[in-house]
C-alpha cells in the first residue's frame, strides 16, 4: 500500500534577519556563518503540493496570479510537496537586481522577466526540514533546482571571508549581503541566527518639516535653485531633540514648489541638515531605506 504523504501546512511565517553594522566572522568550528547576496526584490514563500502551486509574499498575503509565468516555470522543477523560499527579482544588464523594475512590472502584469533565487528548502515529500542545519536544507534544495534554467536559481554562498564579500557587493552597488549561520535551524521570526548588513550611502539633507503623529522628518535637497522633496526618515526616538533644535524656524507654508498633500505637518525654514544612510534611489529621485544618523550642527 502506497504511503500517503502529510499535507502542507498552511503559510509559515518567515525566519527574518537582524541587522548589523558590519558582517560577522566565524568565531568557533561550531558557529560558521554562510553569506548570501542580498537582492532587492520581493521574498516568496513557495507551495507546491498535488501538482498546484501557491506563492506567498512575506506576510502571507497569496500573489500567485502576479507572477503566471514565474509559477509555470517553477511547476517544471521536479518536486511535489514541497515548500521553499526565494527572493523573486528582475536583473538588469549588469545582473543587479532593480526592485523598481520589478514593481513596474508587476504593476503591468508582465512577470515574464521576473527571475527566482531560492535560498531555503522547509518541506520536502512530507517531511518537515525545519529542525536540520541551514547547510543540509541548502544542499538538499540546490539537488532540486535543474542546473540551467533562464529563471530558477540557487542562491549560493561564501563561508570565508565575509568583509571583502561584503565590498564587493557595496562596490558593486548592490544591496549588501545576508548572513547565516550554517548549523542552525530554521526559526520563524527574528533570530540571532540570521542577519543582514545593508551597503548604504551617507549624505546631508535640508530638514523642511515635521509630522508629529507619524514622528517623521521631511526631508529636501536644492537641485539648480529648486527646492526638491527627497522623501521622509522616522526619527527613530529622537523627534523630541529635532522639534526642539527646529521649534524657531517654524512657517506657514510649504518650502516646495511640489509636495504630495499631506496632514499634521509642520514647516519650517529649510536651514537646519540631516545626516541620512539610505541604500539608493526610486526612479522617482526619492530615498530608498532612509535612516537618521544624527542632525548637522
Amino acid at each position: 500500500m502506497k504511503k500517503t504523504k502529510k499535507a502542507l501546512p498552511e503559510f509559515i511565517i518567515p525566519q527574518r534577519p537582524f541587522e548589523v553594522m558590519s558582517p560577522p566572522e566565524n568565531n568557533s568550528r561550531a558557529k560558521i556563518w554562510v553569506h548570501e547576496i542580498k537582492f532587492d526584490g520581493i521574498r516568496l514563500q513557495v507551495h507546491i503540493e498535488n501538482k498546484e502551486i501557491k506563492l506567498y509574499n512575506h506576510e502571507g498575503v497569496e500573489v500567485s496570479s502576479e507572477f503566471p509565468t514565474l509559477s509555470e516555470a517553477l511547476m517544471e522543477m521536479n518536486v511535489d510537496n514541497v515548500i521553499m523560499e526565494g527572493e523573486a527579482v528582475i536583473l538588469d544588464k549588469q545582473g543587479k537586481s532593480q526592485y523598481q523594475q520589478l514593481q513596474k512590472a508587476l504593476r503591468f502584469k508582465e512577470d515574464t522577466q521576473v527571475k527566482i533565487f531560492l535560498f531555503d528548502l522547509l518541506f520536502l515529500d512530507g517531511k518537515d526540514l525545519r529542525a536540520l542545519a541551514l547547510i543540509e536544507r541548502k544542499e538538499t534544495l540546490q539537488k532540486l533546482i535543474p542546473d540551467i534554467h533562464p529563471r530558477l536559481r540557487f542562491s549560493n554562498h561564501v563561508t570565508r571571508d565575509p568583509e571583502s564579500f561584503f565590498n564587493i557587493n557595496c562596490k558593486q552597488q548592490l544591496e549588501g549581503i545576508v548572513s547565516k549561520i550554517a548549523s542552525a535551524p530554521y526559526e520563524s521570526g527574528r533570530s540571532k541566527t540570521w542577519c543582514k548588513t545593508r551597503c548604504s550611502k551617507t549624505h546631508e539633507f535640508h530638514i523642511a518639516g515635521m509630522n508629529d503623529v507619524t514622528q517623521e522628518i521631511i526631508l529636501g535637497e536644492f537641485v539648480r535653485d529648486k527646492f526638491l522633496f527627497v522623501g521622509k526618515v522616522y526619527a527613530d526616538g529622537n523627534y523630541s531633540k529635532v522639534k526642539k533644535k527646529l521649534s524657531k524656524l517654524a512657517v506657514d507654508v510649504t518650502p516646495f514648489e511640489k509636495f504630495p498633500q499631506q496632514k499634521n505637518i509642520h514647516w519650517v525654514k529649510p536651514e537646519v541638515k540631516a545626516e541620512i544612510n539610505f541604500s539608493n534611489w526610486t526612479d522617482e529621485k526619492l530615498l530608498r531605506n532612509p535612516t537618521l544618523v544624527d542632525l548637522v550642527t
